[in-house]
């Protein structure tokens, strides 16, 4: 039987934080549960802020390891990415959840600057996401406007987020 293996929370008491302890734990669920052939995807329920920047650290610098980042850039021309289909099947690959998979591909394009396929699918993501409360915005103007600060708020995340990554040239 399949099924979606999920983290409720990581507790770890405060004079054990900021020393990798979330991190070991979080590759050693994640490893362990990658190679349960039962478990078809990791899920995380309602993760804190927090816990979203150590999913992301370790998702992308486990990417990394992985060979991803490359294989995505040679699947990227200059219209953007050609075969969603291959990224679902990596998606499936790494067990990762659709919107955490998103995250880190957009994280990945922004990293490799290549701003023409990250602009494209982020403001595509951040559409969908928020259709409903766009169309209550009946001036055009304002709704790029919208799309355009979440886009801007979340490009600042992302870097912040990939400044600490081990892949990174600055860190």
């Amino acid at each position: 039987r399949k099924y979606k293996a999920r983290i409720s929370q990581f507790l770890i008491l405060p004079p054990y934080q900021g020393k990798g302890h979330g991190s070991q734990l979080y590759n050693c669920v994640y490893n362990s549960w990658k190679n349960d052939t039962a478990i078809t995807e990791l899920t995380v329920e309602d993760p804190n802020e927090s816990f979203d920047d150590l999913r992301d650290l370790n998702d992308l610098n486990m990417l990394y390891r992985s060979g991803f980042f490359t294989a995505l850039a040679n699947k990227i021309d200059d219209e953007g990415i050609q075969n969603f289909n291959w990224l679902e099947e990596e998606r499936n690959k790494f067990k990762l959840e659709k919107r955490q998979f998103e995250r880190c591909v957009e994280m990945i394009l922004l990293h490799l600057q290549k701003q023409e396929a990250y602009n494209t699918v982020l403001k595509r993501r951040l559409y969908q996401k928020n259709f409903e409360a766009l169309d209550d915005i009946p001036d055009e103007a304002d709704k790029i406007s919208a799309i355009n600060s979440s886009f801007e708020s979340l490009t600042t995340d992302y870097k912040r987020i990939l400044d600490k990554c081990v892949f990174n040239d600055n860190k």
